[in-house]
């Protein structure tokens, strides 16, 4: 992959430039979510969102590759991918977009349940590791709070 349009890509070009890209490229995903889930079963979103988190690490491992920082802030393709896992196998409404999204921001800023050590990894790996971990911890509380009628 090309260095300038894998660095495009892992930035989705010029959303990692604005203030808490993070947040933003979460707010972005939450409608592809939508529309992924209404046009695919469950077992094809869980391809297409490991499709996205290879074409994520690809894309990243080439546009970290000469930077000095492990994981710069304009890269924001790993959020997608965490929001992506975030709904794996739910039910899409409104009640679980907005607390998937806060869950997943809410594990990803704080490193919080064990995020911290994915982010160490190295390369690549430590910074979408740190995301999709995020995601599969939000995935969880909400499909707890489904289980257990809190939805």
């Amino acid at each position: 992959m090309n260095t300038k349009v894998a660095e495009r890509l892992a930035s989705l070009g010029p959303l990692g430039y604005l203030p808490a890209p993070g947040t933003v490229a979460t707010l972005i995903t939450l409608p592809a979510v939508y529309l992924l889930a209404g046009y695919f079963s469950p077992i094809g979103y869980a391809r297409i969102a490991c499709l996205v988190a290879f074409i994520a690490w690809c894309a990243i491992h080439v546009a970290t590759k000469h930077s000095s920082d492990s994981d710069p802030s304009h890269i924001v393709i790993d959020e997608v991918v965490g929001c992506l896992y975030t709904f794996l196998f739910l039910p899409i409404n409104g009640k679980t977009l907005i607390l998937g999204c806060l869950f997943f921001r809410f594990f990803d800023i704080t490193k919080w349940c064990g995020v911290k050590y994915c982010e160490k990894l190295p390369g690549a790996w430590g910074v979408l590791a740190d995301d999709c971990a995020a995601g599969l911890l939000s995935n969880v509380a909400l499909q707890w709070m489904i289980h257990f009628g809190f939805m």
